[in-house]
């Protein structure tokens, strides 16, 4: 295929409008955690936690994720929140259920490929405290991943794919991905064994 000096304007142009409007994101989102970081910091002198993958500071931290999504989607893509996945369409269950099915199965295997290298260790404990500490864990991690699903496959991914091809798009989403789940040791990911397997699992 052989593009026109114009058409390759064009589309060099196109490719660096998804780019710029995922790195506007990017920033956007970073000088709102910074200036809530700050303020907490500066009112009540303690670190709220906004970069933990835990407790009140992680649920801040998705919260304006999907307020920054809410926005972006609404005035910079102008297209609506539900068209990040969130509409129903025929044989929705299907694909569900499919797509618990393959990511069950994934977990698994990871998670013995991982005890198996001496990364985790797998231990089995029984007992009503530990099933309903179980369900909980179950239950908040079905409400990030639902959350992640949405900014990521939804809003990264759907953003990059108006103007770049599929690979590419799909390579920078899972990088942004991996870094996403540990943004105050980003480093570790490549100098820690765990970490740098935990990244392989994520990018997957």
């Amino acid at each position: 295929m052989v593009l026109s000096l114009e058409e390759f304007y064009v589309y060099n142009e196109s490719r660096m409008n998804a780019l710029a409007k995922v790195s506007a994101f990017i920033l956007v989102f970073a000088g709102a955690i910074a200036c809530l970081h700050y303020s907490v910091f500066i009112f009540f002198s303690k670190d709220p936690g906004l970069l933990l993958h835990h407790g009140v500071g992680q649920a801040a931290f998705y919260v304006l994720f999907v307020l920054n999504v809410f926005v972006f989607q609404k005035y910079v893509n102008r297209e609506s929140f539900r068209s990040l996945g969130l509409q129903f369409y025929p044989g929705w269950i299907g694909t569900v259920l499919k797509g618990w099915a393959v990511g069950a199965a994934a977990f698994i295997l990871y998670t013995g490929l991982m005890a198996l290298f001496g990364i985790v260790g797998l231990e089995m404990k029984h007992g009503v405290g530990r099933i309903l500490a179980a369900f909980a864990v179950a239950f908040s991690a079905f409400g990030i991943a639902a959350t992640e699903e949405i900014l990521f496959r939804g809003f990264f991914l759907q953003t990059l794919l108006n103007d770049l091809p599929r690979w590419p798009a799909i390579l920078i989403t899972g990088v942004i991905f991996v870094l996403f789940h540990d943004l105050t040791h980003v480093s570790s990911f490549w100098t820690v064994p765990r970490q740098a397997m935990l990244a392989g699992g994520l990018f997957c």
